[in-house]
């Protein structure tokens, strides 16, 4: 397990223990997500460490509530772990998962949809399909497309 860290955060030193605690969090988090997406750590990973990384701070924190439990903040400080660790590993998804634009899903289903037709039974009608992504028309009444909000004729 590493060591308990240090409180050397951006937060004023006569700011309270927990708000200096919360800084040096945030730094560790965002050194923690820099360090990933550059080695790309696989998830797993990722979440371990950061799991890691959360209780390391929450030792700290108790160890400062148990000095004095007088501090007020402790709580406060627990659910910004949780929700930091919730968000660090929400931002490492959005750096793994490839943005893939609408348009080209639409592009792809078309491109695919004549080599499974190729054996079929040949197409009675043409699908009419949205101008700016591609998407087809679920109606005929429809005149916005349901996925990019543009006009479909």
């Amino acid at each position: 397990m590493t060591s308990q860290p240090r409180l050397r955060g951006k937060a004023p030193a006569s700011s309270p223990p927990f708000e200096r605690l919360r800084a040096d969090f945030d730094q560790a988090a965002a050194a923690l997500l820099a360090r990933a997406v550059g080695q790309a750590l696989p998830l797993d990973e990722f979440r371990r460490e950061a799991e890691a990384l959360a209780a390391c701070f929450e030792e700290t924190a108790w160890t400062l509530q148990r000095s004095d439990p007088a501090l007020a903040g402790f709580a406060a400080f627990r659910r910004h772990l949780r929700a930091g660790v919730a968000a660090l590993q929400e931002e490492y998804l959005a750096h793994l998962r490839p943005a893939t634009p609408l348009a080209a899903v639409f592009a792809n289903a078309a491109a695919s949809s004549p080599r499974h037709l190729a054996g079929g039974v040949p197409a009675r009608a043409t699908t009419i399909r949205c101008r700016s992504c591609g998407s087809p028309r679920a109606a005929e009444t429809e005149t916005l497309c349901r996925y990019c909000g543009q006009a479909v004729l």
